[in-house]
C-alpha cells in the first residue's frame, strides 16, 4: 500500500482508538461536574484507562479522608449538643423555681435576663442538633427502615423541656412499634414540627399524646392535644 494512502488510514485508526480510550474519562469528567458539592462518594473506576487509573484512585483516597473528617466533625457537634442539653435544662428548671420566690426588683430583672440567655442557648442547641441530623444523612433522598417509636423518643428528648415549662403531660400512648421505609430526617422533621406546634399552642397543664395506627394502606401518625386547633377554612 502506498505511503500516501497508509498515513490517512493510520491517523484515522489512531483517532478512533484515542476516542474510545478517552470516552470513559470524558464520562467521568461529566459525572464529577454534575455531582452535588457535598457528595463524597468514590469515583467509578470501571473502564478507566490504566494511564489515569492511579490518578482516580488517589482522588478516591482523598475523598475518603475528607468524608472521615466531615463525619468526625458531625459527631463532635452532635455529642456536644447532647452533652450540653441536660445541664441547660437543669439551669432552666432552677431559674423557674427561683422565679417563684419573692425577690427584690433588681434580682427579678437579673433573673429575667438569665432566663432569656438560657432560652437563647437552648434554641442554639436545638439548631445544632438539627444540623447534626441533617448532616448525618449522606443524601437527602437516602431511605432506610425507620422505627416510629424511636423517632417519637428522639423528638420527646429534644422537646420535653418546652413541655415541662408549661407543665404539659406529653408522651406516647401506643405500645406497639411500626416501621416505614423513608428518609430518617424527613420523618423526624415531620413529627418534631407537629409536636412543637402542639406544645406551643396548647395551654398550660394540657395533655399531648403521640400515637400510631396501621391500616390496610397507610401508617397514620397522630399528635393530639388540647389546643384550639386549626379552623377548617385555614386547613
Amino acid at each position: 500500500m502506498p505511503l500516501l494512502i497508509l498515513l490517512p488510514f493510520m491517523m484515522l485508526t489512531m483517532t478512533i482508538v484515542m476516542y474510545r480510550t478517552l470516552r470513559p474519562v470524558k464520562r467521568l469528567s461529566k459525572h464529577i461536574e454534575l455531582r452535588d458539592e457535598d457528595d463524597l462518594t468514590p469515583l467509578q473506576e470501571q473502564d478507566i484507562p490504566n494511564e489515569v487509573l492511579g490518578f482516580v484512585r488517589a482522588i478516591n483516597h482523598l475523598l475518603d479522608r475528607a468524608n472521615a473528617a466531615m463525619r468526625q466533625q458531625q459527631r463532635f457537634i452532635a455529642d456536644a449538643a447532647h452533652e450540653l442539653r441536660s445541664p441547660m435544662t437543669a439551669l432552666s428548671v432552677q431559674a423557674d423555681r427561683l422565679s417563684e420566690r419573692e425577690l427584690p426588683e433588681p434580682a427579678k430583672s437579673q433573673l429575667e435576663s438569665l432566663r432569656q440567655g438560657i432560652q437563647r442557648n437552648r434554641k442554639l442547641l436545638e439548631q445544632l442538633l438539627s444540623l447534626a441530623r441533617a448532616q448525618a444523612s449522606e443524601a437527602q433522598n437516602q431511605r432506610s427502615k425507620i422505627s416510629i417509636q424511636q423517632t417519637f423518643r428522639h423528638v420527646l428528648e429534644d422537646l420535653l423541656p418546652l413541655a415541662d415549662e408549661k407543665n404539659q403531660d406529653i408522651g406516647v400512648v401506643s405500645t406497639e412499634d411500626m416501621s416505614v421505609y423513608a428518609n430518617e430526617l424527613d420523618i423526624y422533621t415531620l413529627v418534631k414540627t407537629l409536636v412543637d406546634n402542639a406544645i406551643r399552642y396548647s395551654p398550660a397543664d394540657s395533655q399531648i399524646d403521640l400515637s400510631m395506627e396501621q391500616t390496610s394502606e397507610f401508617i397514620i401518625i397522630r399528635v393530639e392535644d388540647n389546643g384550639p386547633g386549626i379552623p377548617v377554612s385555614e386547613r
